[in-house]
This record gives C-alpha cells, structure tokens and sequence, in this order.
C-alpha cells in the first residue's frame, strides 16, 4: 500500500520542505473556495412579534404502527 505509516514519515519527518509546501498548497486550495452567498430571510429584520410560525413535521415507523406528520414547533 502506498499510503502506509512509513510512507508518511518519510514524507513529514525527511522531508520538511515538501511537508510545507503540501500543507501550504492545501491551504491555498481551501481558502480559494468561493463561499456561498448567503440569503437573508425578510422576516429575520422584522420584530419578533412578527416571525413566522414553523413546525417541523415527522414521521416515526414501529413495528406494529406508523405515526404520521406529527409536529414539533418552538
């Protein structure tokens, strides 16, 4: 196998300037990533009197019965 132990500390223990250069590239590579745009809900600028209501509905199978958009709400 290639990626075995010895495999690794020949990489990050002989070689140190390699061992950076790889960590650097990772790094250049994670920080490159465009980030998602995030968009706002219109309700979040509003009062909380005036939020929205929500619940989260379920589904929750047993053996013998099924119990079906059964909510939960906060």
């Amino acid at each position: 196998m290639i990626l075995n132990k010895t495999f690794w500390k020949r990489i990050f223990i002989s070689k140190p300037i390699i061992s950076v250069c790889i960590l650097l590239i990772l790094i250049i590579a994670y920080k490159s990533k465009p980030e998602p745009e995030l968009i706002k809900e219109t309700w979040i600028g509003k009062s909380i009197s005036e939020w929205p209501d929500f619940a989260l509905t379920n589904e929750i199978s047993f053996n013998d019965i099924t119990y079906r958009h059964l909510a939960n709400s906060f």
